[in-house]
């Protein structure tokens, strides 16, 4: 309201009270303080609403779809292998590829999809995944599993994993070799698969792979900075053993010596000529 070209009560004609910015008053207490009477006094009521309903909103909506993300994929591992407590169902002719390295886009990774690449010249789908990728931890012994058939104690990255782990028919492993073994990430992703045993309840207690029978099959592959055999230790060991256990069958193994540098491998023609090849005799094993 104007009276006599003047405001009165210090409201403007042009904007309602209510969003009127009052001045900035010093706050005891401090720069914190003053900050938040900045803030306080430059945004408006109603601005501050709408700004909380569609914080509010979004987040309501992050968090249902990735619960539903959770529980679909959690009901596609109970669906594809624990509908018959026995026995899993027979897995597709596809292949996933893992990378147990904490380097990204290292030499292991490089072998992988070189792996992959000779897997799709035989005409056969894959996926190659990098653990270091995926939030996880090892086997905690809960023994919910024994139970459900399925990993229950943990909801981690490895929920993610699971799926196309059990749809695979083939499988690659790749891991550099730390400390004589493989790394810390594939031996908690190896730890995981303890789920898919059957014990019964002598001790020792005697065991089964519900894995086993289903014609699985596997090619493995170990990157080492030495040139000496003796250095790599056990890591091609500790991915075969596993894997045995599980019921896959050994199609072929590629031991690297003498590369450490990001990508190295890539420099070795004789090796990314092998590691194509096992690609094809594991894709025309599956075929056969």
């Amino acid at each position: 309201l104007v009276a006599g070209g003047r405001r009165l009560g210090g409201i403007s004609p042009k904007r309602p009270q209510s969003y009127t910015r009052r001045p900035v008053q010093q706050i005891p207490g401090g720069e914190v303080e003053n900050a938040r009477a900045v803030f306080c006094n430059a945004i408006s009521i109603p601005t501050l609403i709408l700004i909380s309903v569609a914080t509010i909103g979004g987040l309501r909506i992050i968090v249902a779809s990735a619960f539903e993300c959770l529980s679909q994929r959690r009901s596609v591992v109970s669906e594809t292998v624990f509908r018959n407590r026995g026995h899993a169902d027979i897995p597709h002719a596809f292949v996933l590829g893992v990378a147990g390295s904490p380097r990204k886009g290292g030499n292991s990774d490089v072998l992988v999809r070189q792996i992959l690449k000779g897997v799709a010249d035989c005409g056969v789908r894959s996926r190659g995944v990098q653990l270091r990728d995926y939030q996880y931890q090892g086997c905690i012994g809960c023994e919910k599993c024994r139970k459900t058939g399925v990993c229950k104690g943990l909801k981690d990255g490895m929920t993610l994993i699971y799926p196309d782990f059990l749809a695979a028919q083939g499988l690659v492993l790749v891991s550099p070799t730390h400390t004589y073994n493989i790394t810390a990430w594939m031996k908690a992703f190896i730890d995981r698969l303890y789920c898919f045993y059957d014990f019964n309840d002598h001790r020792p207690r005697g065991w089964s792979s519900r894995l086993a029978g289903q014609g699985r099959k596997a090619v493995l592959a170990a990157i080492c900075e030495q040139p000496d055999a003796a250095d790599m230790g056990f890591t091609l060991e500790a991915l075969r053993y596993p894997l045995e256990a599980l019921g896959y069958q050994i199609i072929a193994e590629l031991p690297v010596f003498g590369v450490f540098d990001r990508a190295k491998v890539k420099t070795q023609e004789a090796v990314m000529q092998q590691a194509r090849q096992m690609g094809r005799a594991l894709a025309q094993a599956l075929s056969a």
